[in-house]
């Protein structure tokens, strides 16, 4: 049977087996000023060209050393405390202010009240502005507005505001949910066997789970143990998610905390334990 895909610009091509991991975007829900200026932290490539730029605007003074964060997620709360972290070490003779802005009540709210304490105290620490209950009305190059009218200065907006899917993934005609392809046991797409899918690209309609880096880094072996199999005409291997993980978040300070099966605990060597696992991410 042929099978075929076919581009935006009406271009196609032929192919027999198909794999999408091309993960996720940024979910900005905000003014258009906030999306002409905030800076998605995925894809990690633009948004460290950005970072990157930004802190040589602060070191030549072109710039003072003021930053935003939107969302109060885990990711959120780990980049502005890095943030902070980072350009104090620069010891700029103007002020660092870093803000953390977040629609809900509080920060953290998928976190156990434990963990969301531990963050808490460590924003304060460090000198984190944290500003919940609160959504951005309008972003300039130097200023957010608050719709409570308050005022926070930043000339690098980070947004961290969760993931969506790429558009095009709910017109291509496989079944999605919330946009993104639904697949089985052996990462198959449900409605187009011929296709996997895996990583933030994916919802695992049979056990779902959120998206985090855990679950991506390891379907990817499973994938590639799919099309090794599929060459040799053997039969599909099961991908069985955890149920749990370890959730190590970094403070800024070369100190992180922890979390796994409801505990969070900060002791001494889980920055270093952090540090090992990310890097040898990397590298791999």
């Amino acid at each position: 049977m042929k099978r075929t895909a076919t581009f935006a610009n009406k271009s196609f091509f032929e192919f027999d087996h198909a794999s999408l991991d091309i993960g996720a975007v940024a979910a900005i829900d905000g003014p258009e000023s906030l999306r002409t200026l905030g800076v998605p932290v995925k894809p990690l490539g633009i948004f460290a060209d950005r970072w990157s730029q930004f802190l040589a605007d602060v070191q030549s003074q072109s710039l003072p050393p003021h930053a935003a964060v939107i969302g109060a997620g885990t990711a959120g709360i780990e980049l502005a405390l890095s943030m902070k972290y980072h350009l104090d070490s620069l010891k700029m003779d103007n002020p660092v202010r870093v803000s953390l802005i977040e629609r809900a009540d509080a920060v953290l709210l998928d976190g156990t009240a434990r963990l969301r304490k531990l963050l808490t105290k460590a924003l304060g620490h460090a000198g984190v502005a944290v500003n919940t209950g609160a959504s951005v009305t309008h972003a300039s190059n130097e200023t957010l507005t608050l719709d409570s009218r308050n005022r926070v200065p930043s000339c690098f907006t980070a947004l961290a505001t969760g993931a969506r899917p790429h558009a095009w993934l709910a017109q291509a005609g496989m079944a999605t949910h919330e946009g993104f392809v639904v697949v089985d046991p052996t990462l198959r797409s449900v409605s187009h066997p011929e296709i996997f899918a895996c990583g933030d690209t994916a919802h695992l309609g049979f056990d779902p789970r959120p998206k985090a880096g855990v679950y991506a880094v390891r379907q990817g072996p499973v994938l590639a143990e799919q099309i090794t199999r599929l060459a040799k005409g053997e039969a599909l291997t099961i991908y069985r998610p955890q149920s749990d993980y370890l959730k190590l978040i970094s403070l800024g300070r070369r100190r992180a905390v922890a979390e796994k099966w409801g505990l969070a605990f900060n002791l001494p060597g889980l920055w270093s334990l952090k540090r090992h696992i990310d890097l040898k991410f990397m590298k791999n």
